[in-house]
């Protein structure tokens, strides 16, 4: 069994979940917080992540990076490439006008969610190189070795939701730093953007829970809706209305609750479903982002971006599936190994077998290890010759059937089905055949199955008999 770690970075903090991967699904091991920003190497927070996640989990594990929300910019688009091979190649063309980023500094991946058109629909997520490097860089002095980079949001990764709510829905992640909101079609994305906060609301509410003053619950409400007019203008979609039916809120606690109620009170939002996600223990919800990215498993394609250039990727995940599959081929030869064995015992000469007991029994009569392997070649021994007592209809009837044929004919076809036989060939006198196979006991019913027609000088014949 291994292990994945996933660490979800926020601007002040970190969450870190563990999780051990079964066959079918993945189970939490724990999870924990580091406070402090993961680019300060004076507060160690990216040590401080390395050393949590080594008081986790039990062993080494996959190490997934989700960078936060605010440095990568996501977007959908249509391209039209014939299959996966091209779409690639287009990609590095076309990637270039998705994002307000030099191609030469942009650091990308995109996943393939329908097609379109004869191509495909994508959801693509890039970020400047500097970014991703410092991040980056920043894993590898603290010694903790990505497999994945990717980027803080679950917007089309929720697990165990019924297929009627994941259809059309909206998605907002509120943290310290702002608020993420994602309009989601099944796996596509319609619209995606991060909304800061002013630095104050942050400090108040989220680290001095006590500090009296106006709950900027009202105020987070209202950017939410003004967010969604600004969907409605960039994206043309009138329908937006259809996306509130299931709102999914995850992280903020009390805020989120407080958040909640205002949009409910809301145009547009009176007959929403606005759900909070699971949190677990973990009361502000930050925790639910990394929760859903580890069930989904390492190896799974498709559920999310990675933005580690492929020359660069860790190779543990591959090599982990090379020796689970190594493995594997390892002890299905060794089954097969010993069925052959077994068998081969079975087929012995009953002399070889017994000639075989008796020195066993004659070196090692007082090993009680070597008694039980003689119990063990009895067996064989009574196998084989069970099996050789049985008699072989099919050895039987092919030797009937080649006896019975004069020298002078040869066959060229057979086909034994059932209690029925049919034979084809050549002979220099086929009608004499019907009175030979009559007079076989093994056949009856004997009868030409065509008109015998003149090949050179023999006769081609086919018959059909049945077997006594």
């Amino acid at each position: 069994m291994r292990y994945i770690a996933v660490a979800d970075i926020k601007e002040d903090f970190c969450t870190i979940a563990v999780f051990a991967e079964g066959w079918k699904s993945a189970s939490p091991v724990g999870s924990g917080i580091v406070r402090g920003n993961f680019l300060d190497r004076e507060m160690g927070a990216a040590q401080k992540v390395r050393e949590e996640i080594d008081r986790i989990s039990p062993q080494e594990p996959a190490v997934i990076l989700l960078l936060p929300r605010r440095i990568v910019h996501v977007t959908t688009a249509e391209i039209p490439a014939k299959n996966k091979a091209l779409l690639g190649k287009m990609m590095e063309f076309e990637v270039a006008r998705h994002f307000p980023i030099p191609h030469d500094q942009l650091v990308y991946d995109f996943m393939v969610v329908g097609g379109a058109h004869g191509g495909f629909i994508l959801n693509i997520a890039g970020l400047k190189r500097s970014d991703f490097d410092s991040y980056f860089d920043a894993a590898k002095e603290a010694n903790i070795k990505p497999d994945e980079v990717s980027f803080s949001s679950a917007a089309w990764i929720l697990p165990d939701v019924p297929d009627d709510e994941i259809k059309k829905r909206t998605f907002i992640e509120i943290t310290p730093a702002g608020f993420e909101m994602s309009v989601v079609d099944g796996t596509r994305l319609v619209y995606s953007r991060f909304n800061r906060f002013r630095p104050k609301l942050e400090e108040k509410y989220f680290y001095e829970r006590d500090v009296s003053g106006l709950s900027p619950d009202g105020d987070i409400s209202q950017k939410i809706s003004e967010e969604l007019n600004h969907i409605r203008l960039v994206t043309g979609a009138e329908d937006i209305n259809v996306y509130l039916e299931k709102v999914f809120i995850a992280g903020g606690g009390a805020l989120r609750k407080g958040i909640i109620r205002y949009l409910a009170a809301k145009p547009g939002f009176s007959d929403s479903i606005i759900k909070s996600l699971p949190v677990g223990g973990d009361d502000a919800g930050f925790g639910y982002v990394a929760a859903a990215t580890g069930a989904l498993g390492i190896d799974k394609e498709g559920a999310r971006f990675n933005f580690i250039p492929a020359g660069m990727r860790d190779s543990r995940a591959g090599m982990a599936l090379k020796r689970f599959k190594t493995g594997s081929i390892v002890i299905v030869s060794l089954a097969l190994f010993w069925i052959a064995f077994v068998y081969s015992v079975q087929w012995k000469r009953a002399g070889d077998l017994k000639q075989e007991l008796a020195q066993l029994k004659s070196k090692a009569a007082n090993v009680e290890e070597v008694h039980l392997r003689i119990g063990e070649f009895r067996s064989y021994f009574e196998s084989y010759e069970k099996f050789s007592m049985t008699s072989s209809f099919t050895i039987d009837l092919l030797e009937g059937l080649t006896g019975a044929l004069p020298k002078n004919g040869y066959l060229t076809d057979i086909e034994i089905r059932g209690g029925r036989i049919a034979i084809s060939g050549l002979s220099e006198d086929a009608s004499s055949l019907l009175r030979v196979m009559e007079a076989d006991p093994h056949f009856k019913s004997v009868r030409m199955a065509g008109a015998v027609k003149t090949v050179g000088k023999n006769e081609k014949f086919s018959i059909r008999m049945e077997v006594e």
